[in-house]
């Protein structure tokens, strides 16, 4: 499902994807997915795709992105959660002063203008931040051996820079962006 998200810079994207490649090595095949249309990012809110929707969320995007600077983060660890069908690793991130401030303008903009899904995950008011790690079988045991790897390879703390506000699809089989633009 299409989200608005934060997304970094290249350096910070060209950083994750070489853990991710290791790792890949590491287990002789495509374990994680690597795809140059696959934006690692923070989900702020869950719409569905639709021309009508699309114009009120390109229109925030454009309006939110002019208020806000691009700003340095870190991730720092990592959680699982289970969702219906399978389990999701994340790299954990800060919902620091910067995250807090675009979210909110972006459920202000766009509440009640578009429908939005998972509210209860993902309005800034119970919002959790996470950048989940594509894993192409996220089945237990496939991510706990993700996790493993990644604990051995990653440093501690990854320096990213916070860079886009994104209209994506983080989709495996398909990524797509369908509109991004620049924090100034």
């Amino acid at each position: 499902m299409p989200g608005i998200c934060l997304t970094f810079d290249k350096k910070s994207k060209d950083n994750l994807n070489s853990i991710y490649k290791k790792i890949n090595k590491k287990f002789n095949k495509e374990i994680i997915k690597i795809d140059k249309n696959l934006e690692p990012h923070v989900s702020l809110l869950r719409s569905k795709y639709d021309d009508e929707i699309n114009k009120h969320i390109n229109k925030a995007i454009e309006k939110i992105s002019k208020k806000n600077n691009k700003y340095n983060s870190s991730i720092d660890g990592f959680g699982i959660f289970k969702t219906k069908s399978n389990y999701a690793l994340y790299h954990v991130i800060a919902n620091d002063e910067n995250m807090q401030s675009i979210h909110k303008m972006l459920w202000d903009n766009l509440d009640g203008k578009v429908p939005d899904y998972e509210r209860d995950l993902y309005h800034y008011s119970s919002f959790i931040p996470h950048v989940t790690i594509p894993i192409i079988n996220s089945n237990k045991t496939t991510v706990l051996k993700v996790l493993d790897e990644m604990m051995k390879l990653s440093p501690k703390t990854i320096k990213i820079k916070i860079s886009y506000l994104t209209y994506l699809t983080g989709n495996l089989n398909e990524p797509k962006v369908y509109y991004k633009k620049p924090l100034k």
